[in-house]
């Protein structure tokens, strides 16, 4: 529930009202996403990134990275402090917006 309220708020753009339900779809999601895993972690990410939330994305992206989950603009790079930070960087500019959610 909470995951479908953040789409619908992230396809408004309103990515502060997106936030505390991808956080909530984050969290209780940790373990059990199956498939839908990579796009839960990625829609969150993304959205942790546009709202300036740097401590939240780097735990997402190194949580990602402990189930290796690939992340946007991360995945081919070592998960270190400058490469998280890049993509923050880019998955926080206004103009990035994945079409398929």
């Amino acid at each position: 529930m909470h995951w479908l309220k953040g789409i619908v708020c992230y396809r408004a753009e309103d990515f502060a009202s997106a936030s505390p339900h991808y956080t909530k779809a984050f969290q209780l999601a940790k373990y059990s996403a199956g498939d839908l895993q990579y796009l839960l972690v990625n829609q969150y990410l993304e959205v942790m990134a546009k709202t300036k939330q740097w401590r939240q994305f780097k735990q997402g992206a190194r949580w990602a990275g402990y189930l290796d989950i690939p992340v946007r603009w991360l995945r081919d790079k070592e998960p270190t402090e400058q490469n998280i930070r890049n993509s923050y960087g880019i998955l926080g500019l206004e103009k990035i917006q994945y079409a398929r959610l």
